[in-house]
């Protein structure tokens, strides 16, 4: 029997929506890379998964890296704690022959975000945000270290529609363990009550390497106040041969 997946999609995207509407307004870490150090309600879960298309260039090759389910899994355990699992299916192609060099599961990164401080007056909200990635995934794409990062997020409103969110840390370089420290500055602009744009600088220090920065700029839009969907796209603009556009999804459950 032929089954009607459209079908199954429409219905199910009909029972979810009730459940999906009942609470807070959803708050994403994507698609920006700066992540917010707004915490999930105690005992929601949400869902923020995408796919990325980014050309890189080395050793006189051009590469496409595709990730096409970047996703990151969010828990809300308490009022000062969030559990995170994030991986990947990746694959990486040639250009202009589109001949598949590598593809598989990326390594899992499990983590957390911690509270600092709420936004109260003039001070910012800020939360901690780690996360250790196993030697995990395809062989193509195993890191040769477990490695780690910690991030400070920062974010501060100026009004009810714009806002600023600074990320500050150091990570290691999941193949070499070299140090990498990072940084990211997004703006943000609440044009409706559903969609939004945002702008964005960031860049990566290492240890023994030219720093990269790079720039982008994207759009959210709020199906309900549970469901996002998101687009964007960047450049680097010093140091860096990158160029990307992403597009993807959240949904927060049961809270």
């Amino acid at each position: 029997m032929k089954i009607d997946w459209l079908l199954i999609g429409i219905t199910l995207s009909f029972l979810l929506v009730p459940v999906l509407a009942k609470a807070q307004t959803i708050s994403t870490d994507r698609p920006d890379q700066a992540n917010a150090p707004e915490l999930l309600p105690k005992g929601s879960l949400q869902i923020e998964t995408g796919f990325i298309a980014e050309k890189n260039e080395a050793g006189g090759q051009d590469y496409i890296n595709y990730s096409y389910n970047n996703t990151l899994l969010r828990f809300g355990v308490n009022e000062n704690f969030e559990a995170r699992f994030a991986t990947g299916y990746l694959a990486v192609k040639t250009i202009p022959d589109q001949f598949i060099v590598q593809n598989g599961f990326g390594p899992i990164s499990v983590g957390a975000k911690i509270q600092l401080a709420e936004e109260r007056g003039q001070w910012p909200e800020a939360a901690l945000i780690t996360h250790v990635t196993l030697k995990t995934g395809a062989a193509e794409f195993r890191p040769a270290y477990t490695s780690t990062d910690v991030t400070l997020a920062v974010a501060r409103s100026f009004g009810s529609n714009f806002s600023l969110t600074f990320n500050g840390g150091i990570k290691l370089n999941e193949q070499s363990a070299e140090a990498i420290s990072l940084y990211s500055l997004s703006a943000a602009l609440d044009v409706t009550s559903q969609f939004a744009l945002f702008l964005e600088a960031y860049g990566f220090l290492p240890e023994a390497h030219r720093a990269s920065h790079l720039i982008d700029a994207g759009i959210t839009f709020k199906v309900t106040p549970r469901i996002q969907f998101d687009a964007s796209g960047g450049i680097g603009i010093k140091n860096s041969t990158t160029i990307f556009i992403s597009t993807g999804v959240s949904a927060r459950l049961f809270k």
